[in-house]
């Protein structure tokens, strides 16, 4: 039971990471859904008018919000299918480390510049939960 509510406070908690766009801000989870949505019946991305940007470490902050929802969404895919358990033990502990690390490498991805961008501090400050539900995940890994 502590594990499923850890593996949903981990799901959660990476839904609401707030990211600043345009003139005002919204968590991950509107914010995906509107560019599926928008990627199906529009055909095109809802962010840089459709265009998408190469990708590069070294991109800007608004640059870098179509890798991070990519990667989010790819990773909550994975942990999802883990944690419904429609594999085997070792399958579903590779999915759900997957997951965790695509949600992780994302999470960098828009917070990179920490030091230098207003935005990425925000996004940050918002996504301490996530970083905490991931850090007590892996304490319970490491002690199974």
């Amino acid at each position: 039971m502590i594990k499923t509510l850890k593996s949903l406070g981990i799901l959660v908690s990476n839904f609401i990471v707030c990211i600043g766009a345009g003139h005002g801000f919204g968590p991950i989870i509107l914010i995906e859904l509107f560019s599926i949505n928008s990627l199906i019946f529009e055909g095109e991305f809802a962010f840089n008018g459709g265009d998408l940007p190469s990708f590069s470490f070294s991109n800007s902050y608004e640059n870098m919000l179509l890798y991070f929802l990519l990667f989010s969404f790819i990773g909550q895919i994975f942990f999802l299918s883990s944690i419904f358990k429609f594999f085997n033990n070792k399958i579903n502990v590779s999915l759900k480390s997957l997951g965790i690390l695509s949600m992780l490498f994302g999470f960098f991805l828009i917070t990179k510049n920490l030091f230098n961008d207003g935005l990425a501090v925000f996004t940050f400050v918002t996504g301490i939960p996530f970083l905490c539900f991931v850090f007590l995940d892996i304490k319970s890994f490491s002690n199974e």
